[in-house]
């Protein structure tokens, strides 16, 4: 048993807290909230179609596909606004994001896939 461990177990009945901090340990990251509808900026790359991965034909405002911040999250449905230009595969740019629910993404986790029907389509990352 580690030190904190010892002391945790002697004064656990008075209600003492033991913590330590091991030289090196991050901080726990910080969480970030946008609303239903909070206008965002990213930049997102189009995959061309390899296999089941991409897309042939370019997209343009209105475009509403998933984005998946990280492994195992829920994905949430948002709007691309990409101005009077598509956007084509194989390239990148920023556009304007519209999430149609409130989104909750950690400030070091920023990175998300662009799904269409479950498949990969592109990546992306908020611009901050």
């Amino acid at each position: 048993m580690d030190r904190c461990s010892t002391r945790l177990i002697g004064l656990v009945l008075s209600g003492a807290v033991c913590a330590t901090a091991v030289a090196g340990d991050a901080a726990a990251p910080r969480w970030l909230s946008f609303p239903a509808d909070a206008p965002l900026r990213a930049t997102v790359t189009l995959l061309p179609k390899q296999g089941e991965v991409g897309r042939e034909t370019a997209i343009f405002t209105g475009y509403a596909p998933q984005l998946a911040f990280r492994p195992g999250t829920a994905e949430v449905t948002c709007r691309f606004d990409l101005g009077d230009t598509g956007l084509e595969p194989g390239t990148t740019r920023t556009v304007g994001i519209d999430c149609f629910e409130a989104l909750k993404v950690r400030e070091d986790a920023l990175a998300f896939t662009v799904l269409q029907g479950g498949r990969k389509v592109g990546t992306g990352v908020l611009l901050r």
